[in-house]
């Protein structure tokens, strides 16, 4: 008897499986041939879509998630990237409706293929989360399946453009770096120099547990000049990589 992981699996794996090939492959032409990429969608779908939206800013795109302060306005030369489990959300739709007015390409992610939302978009990739089971409530299927559907969307994208992992850490928020060979002093990101010239690094004291190659990140702090490493932990947060 499959327990609930396994369930989870089984229906996030069926649900991936189930989108067209010719729409992915769609999704993945526009993601190149687009000038800027847009991503939008609510609640917990919008959560995934913010983490689409990082992996593709990683992967070398102009990416902005609709709704934040500074996302530009979109063109006719841009591609929009909707989520919504049911096709009924009425931001998403509404957003979907204005970028088609303005010529924007618009492909949809959604469970429900007779949705307004898949009547209005481009494209539709549609996840098939019909064997979602209690061990799956509310839209968590739907949320799931999406995921790893973008998940394998990054290392189609990492394919198609011939870009490596180390090119994706490169343009990560904080870059890190090991220092153990440098005095043992643990991880730290070098981020230049500040207004009087010292040397302003992201850094943590004393962590010689942490693995930047598996993706750890210290907690943010700021230390000056070539003395002991000490962490700062009210630092700005504008002293993060762009």
């Amino acid at each position: 008897m499959p327990d609930e992981t396994d369930q989870i699996l089984d229906a996030c794996k069926a649900a991936v499986r189930s989108v067209d090939e010719a729409s992915k492959n769609e999704l993945l032409e526009a993601i190149f041939d687009s000038r800027r990429i847009f991503v939008y969608g609510s609640g917990r779908s919008g959560l995934v879509g913010q983490l689409f939206a990082v992996r593709l800013v990683q992967l070398g795109f102009d990416v902005h998630f609709i709704g934040e302060m500074t996302t530009p306005i979109i063109t006719s030369e841009d591609l929009l990237i909707l989520l919504s489990n049911t096709g009924k959300t009425s931001s998403v739709v509404q957003t979907a409706v204005i970028a088609r007015r303005l010529g924007t390409k618009v492909v949809s992610l959604t469970a429900n293929g007779s949705s307004e939302l898949a009547t209005v978009s481009d494209a539709v990739l549609l996840l098939d989360i019909s064997k979602a089971t209690e061990a799956s409530p509310l839209g968590s299927a739907f949320e799931n399946s999406a995921h790893i559907f973008f998940e394998r969307m990054v290392c189609e994208i990492m394919k198609k453009g011939g870009i490596t992992e180390a090119e994706m850490r490169g343009r990560h928020a904080i870059w890190v770096r090991s220092l153990r060979k440098h005095g043992g002093r643990g991880p730290e990101a070098l981020l230049g120099t500040d207004v009087q010239g010292q040397l302003v690094r992201v850094c943590v004291d004393d962590d010689q547990d942490a693995r930047p190659e598996r993706g750890d990140e210290p907690p943010l702090g700021v230390c000056r000049g070539d003395g002991p490493a000490g962490l700062v932990r009210d630092a700005e947060p504008d002293t993060a990589l762009p």
